[in-house]
């Protein structure tokens, strides 16, 4: 592991202890995925695990984990960091359905999804909070929408983003936790759904 990973690690543990001096607790933040076909249907959200083991099953190589860990993630789970979708993007296509005659249902559009990770390694920032650590989702070639990956919290954060056809037109539904000053607490959430207006497939 290089250098500056293992000082991007170190400043994130030392940022989130900071803010919890009586314990310290280490969040690790993936990008979780379900691309179901069969039902016309795509979700990425954010999962928080705390406090992996240093040298345990996933952190293999005391602060990061070892070679094949990530991809296994990906292939058993659907399960994601930033440096992997950067390396190799997901993708989830959704082909479009058309009724038997009689049935009366109107065509629905397909649709592709990817989902792209960034991650600035070569940050000069002192802190990890102002280091890009995201994955970015884009339909049909247009980006709608970030699903951020630090534990950093300080203004309005999307943490899932879901796309379907409700039967009438393509729609996108997005849930985003409220900013610090907004919600003290850090415990309420905001869903909205709205229609797709970009190119159909």
């Amino acid at each position: 592991m290089s250098s500056r990973n293992v000082a991007s690690a170190l400043s994130m543990l030392v940022t989130v202890a900071l803010c919890s001096p009586a314990h310290a607790n280490y969040p690790w933040m993936f990008a979780q995925t379900v691309c179901a076909p069969s039902l016309g249907y795509f979700s990425t959200r954010r999962i928080t695990i705390m406090n992996l083991p240093h040298k345990g099953p996933y952190l293999t190589e005391g602060l990061e984990p070892g070679p094949g860990i990530a991809e296994a993630l990906r292939r058993d789970n659907l399960i994601f960091d930033s440096d992997g979708l950067e390396r190799e993007p997901f993708t989830c296509s959704i082909a479009s359905f058309k009724s038997p005659p009689g049935y009366g249902e109107r065509e629905r559009a397909g649709f592709e999804v990817k989902v792209i990770g960034h991650r600035d390694r070569n940050s000069e920032e002192p802190s990890y909070c102002r280091i890009v650590d995201n994955a970015e989702v884009i339909l049909n070639g247009k980006s709608i929408g970030l699903i951020v990956l630090n534990p950093c919290k300080s203004g309005e954060t999307t943490v899932s983003i879901e796309v379907a056809h409700n039967g009438v037109e393509l729609e996108v539904k997005k849930c985003v936790e409220l900013s610090i000053f907004d919600d003290p607490a850090g415990d309420k959430m905001v869903c909205s759904e709205t229609p797709f207006t970009g190119d159909a497939r």
